[in-house]
């Protein structure tokens, strides 16, 4: 672990060696969030996916650039259908660590994949509709609705 003022490498000791910043906070929300994250992946292994993305909320709330919680985060999203949350988490996670990061190699999975996001187009889009309908006041709705089936007929 390495400070998060300086960047030298931390000691036992509740404050860094290297400029003398008081560490013990950190250390412990950093230790909270590598917990929240072990919980997360064990939820994860047994499919308590729900949990899992609970758990590794939580964890990137106390530690915003772990990128392993963002790469686990974004595949729970994806095997639960929320394509666009998954692909948000994978290029947050490669903004925070452009190198040796495998969420690199899931977006150009996704993006080489055009079948995977026609299943994600139909499942979208409907909610979308139906949700924008719920928006718009009955009597506008309804001279829409009455526009579309005139014009067809």
């Amino acid at each position: 672990m390495n400070c998060y003022k300086c960047g030298c490498p931390l000691s036992e000791k509740d404050f860094c060696t290297g400029c003398g910043a008081d560490v013990g906070t950190y250390k412990s929300l950093i230790f909270l969030s590598n917990q929240y994250y072990n919980e997360g992946l064990e939820r994860a292994k047994v499919r308590d996916l729900t949990g899992a993305k609970e758990k590794l909320r939580q964890c990137l709330k106390l530690n915003k650039v772990n990128t392993q919680a963002r790469n686990l985060l974004g595949l729970v999203y994806f095997e639960l259908g929320e394509l666009v949350e998954a692909l948000t988490e994978w290029v947050i996670s490669t903004t925070y660590q452009q190198e040796k990061n495998i969420a690199q190699d899931y977006i150009d999975a996704v993006q080489s994949n055009p079948t995977a996001l026609d299943g994600f187009w139909t499942a979208s889009i409907p909610p979308f509709i139906n949700t924008t309908w719920r928006l718009i006041p009955v009597s506008r709705a309804v001279s829409i609705w009455q526009r579309f089936s005139f014009a067809r007929w």
